[in-house]
């Protein structure tokens, strides 16, 4: 029996990705979700298919393999005196290289360290680069296992903290055995934010790509995440911020907050100093 290709966001009711959107970002929790989205199923039982539809399919998705002998791959500790004093992550890089190689830092959303951002990191790693994925969970325990169990865990972090983490593992990367010096960012959602943050502290910094899915709220001034806490006056002239989004324009808005004669590639962004909200579940 041939194998059922897997939905995409254009088979789902927009309704039904605004209810998953919230329940990603923490809005709205399980039983949530499967209330709203019964409308739009068959009762109850519908709506757990179309949770099941939306929520990440890690073993699907993989496209490089842990053990992939072109790479080399372990844990890696490092110091972060400002931050949660140890930091951890997944450093990955090609079994075998000419000469120094880039580095590349992989920032995951708001669950840790999952198995995706991990295959993520061996896909930057075969591209000729040393990845490092920090886990911002390292503090209480790491990544969860389960999606829904990271999410909250993710919530009772020291946000300030991880920042500090997050630019302890830049710092030590630009040094890192086997580098060449050249430091570039990549972040998925929340990770965008972190891309954001670091390329207004690491003046050295050399690329930084905040990546949007389409669940991420990027494009509303609602999603903190997606700014970095940082005035005009400390964004430095350097790195090159590049900016992608798959997810569909709310009504009436645009999904980049750039002018539309402005090229995102080159140009970096300037941005005011958001208000936190209390609770952290940005995507």
């Amino acid at each position: 029996m041939p194998k059922r290709p897997r939905a995409t966001a254009s088979d789902f009711d927009p309704e039904v990705l605004r209810l998953f959107d919230q329940y990603v970002h923490g809005d709205i929790d399980r039983r949530g979700f499967l209330a709203g989205a019964s409308r739009f199923a068959l009762g109850a039982a519908g709506a757990v298919g179309l949770l099941a539809a939306l929520s990440p399919r890690f073993a699907a998705a993989q496209q490089v393999t842990p053990d992939d002998p072109r790479l080399s791959a372990r844990r890696l500790s490092f110091e972060s005196p400002d931050g949660h004093g140890t930091g951890s992550g997944y450093l990955v890089r090609p079994a075998q290289a000419d000469g120094p190689l880039p580095v590349v830092l992989v920032v995951h959303e708001n669950r840790g360290l999952n198995p995706h951002i991990e295959d993520v990191a061996r896909r930057v790693a075969l591209e000729g680069f040393i990845a490092f994925a920090p886990d911002a969970l390292f503090p209480l325990g790491g990544y969860a296992g389960d999606e829904d169990a990271a999410r909250t865990l993710f919530g009772r972090l020291d946000q300030a903290k991880c920042r500090a983490d997050f630019l302890a593992a830049a710092v030590m990367l630009q040094g890192i055995d086997g580098g060449n010096g050249r430091l570039g960012v990549v972040g998925f959602c929340y990770g965008g934010s972190i891309a954001h943050f670091l390329s207004t502290r690491v003046p050295t910094l050399r690329a930084a790509a905040p990546a949007r899915s389409m669940t991420c709220r990027g494009s509303a001034p609602s999603c903190w995440w997606c700014w970095p806490t940082t005035t005009n006056a400390s964004m430095p002239a350097g790195p090159r911020i590049a900016t992608r989004s798959t997810r569909p324009a709310r009504r009436g808005r645009s999904t980049s907050r750039l002018p539309p004669s402005t090229d995102s590639t080159t140009t970096p962004r300037r941005a005011t100093t958001p208000t936190p909200p209390s609770r952290h579940g940005g995507g």
